[in-house]
């Protein structure tokens, strides 16, 4: 059985609960919309988020968009601004230094990263320098 099929049977139990469990007066029946809202709200309090979001997952809420598509979206949205906030905050954190005296000494040199070794320049240039 899929769990959509189980949460909605599981509903159907709990409605089933709910009316066994109250008397109920002719005017209390009367008033179908007032009936349906109250035992539905009663059934909301008792879902969890995970049960909510997939009873209507799937419902579309538009021709082309069902709940899940439009909610990712909203999420997405949302998440985007908050990292657009920390790189911000980052950004404006950041130190950057135009000064070419200041030595990045995690700094790769060009020559080291693959490329072909420089010839105007041996390995133990340092031995040469004397």
């Amino acid at each position: 059985m899929e769990e959509s099929e189980f949460s909605m049977m599981m509903m159907k139990e709990r409605v089933k609960e709910i009316l066994g469990n109250e008397d109920w007066t002719f005017a209390d029946l009367q008033d179908m919309n007032l009936l349906v809202d109250n035992v539905s709200k009663q059934i909301l309090t008792d879902l969890t988020a995970e049960e909510k979001l997939e009873l209507v997952w799937d419902v579309p809420v538009s021709d082309l968009e069902t709940f899940g598509m439009t909610f990712e979206t909203v999420l997405l949205t949302q998440m985007q601004t908050v990292v657009v906030g920390a790189i911000k905050v980052a950004l404006l954190e950041a130190k950057v230094s135009f000064n070419n005296k200041e030595v990045n000494k995690n700094e790769v040199s060009e020559g080291s990263m693959g490329r072909k070794s420089s010839e105007e320049r041996t390995p133990d240039e340092k031995a040469d320098s004397k």
